[in-house]
């Protein structure tokens, strides 16, 4: 009986993720991955792996590499830094935008209207710049957003 519910869900969550046209994956989606965490990864990997196999564009910001890397074990260790490089700069139909004026002000804009940590407004700029309109994240803070419809893997679990 568990094994139906979990399809079910699943199905629910593949069909949701892809009516959209093109989707931000937030850095916390890359950590669960990554560190292959109990609880998140499953979902998670579903929702990167439904996205692959259904051609459909992920977008994800140059800063993203930067707080995966941002831990001393990680620095630290060459092989482990360059695997995670290697493994988040080879997503299937990842495109990777840098920072420039435009989502710097627009960062800007979004950090004080939603009170937002400049990382976390960096990244919804990014998102709604690049025409977006799903923003898969774990973080709770992004539920006022209006720009962009937002799912929040925490909710679910």
């Amino acid at each position: 009986m568990v094994k139906k519910i979990e399809i079910r869900m699943d199905n629910q969550l593949k069909a949701l993720i892809t009516k959209y046209k093109k989707t931000y994956i937030d850095t916390s989606l890359y950590i669960f991955i990554f560190n292959k965490d109990v609880e998140l990864y499953p979902t998670s990997a579903f929702i990167v792996d439904t996205l692959i196999k259904q051609n459909k564009p992920i977008v994800s910001s140059a800063i993203t590499l930067a707080e995966l890397l941002a831990k001393k074990q990680i620095q630290t260790n060459f092989a482990v830094r360059e695997s995670i490089k290697l493994r988040y700069q080879n997503v299937p139909n990842l495109e990777i935008v840098n920072v420039d004026i435009y989502l710097a002000e627009l960062a800007a804009s979004l950090r004080v209207k939603y009170c937002l940590k400049l990382p976390d407004a960096l990244h919804l700029a990014t998102a709604i710049l690049t025409e977006c309109d799903l923003f898969v994240c774990g973080d709770k803070h992004f539920k006022k957003v209006k720009e962009v419809d937002v799912l929040n893997i925490y909710d679910l679990l």
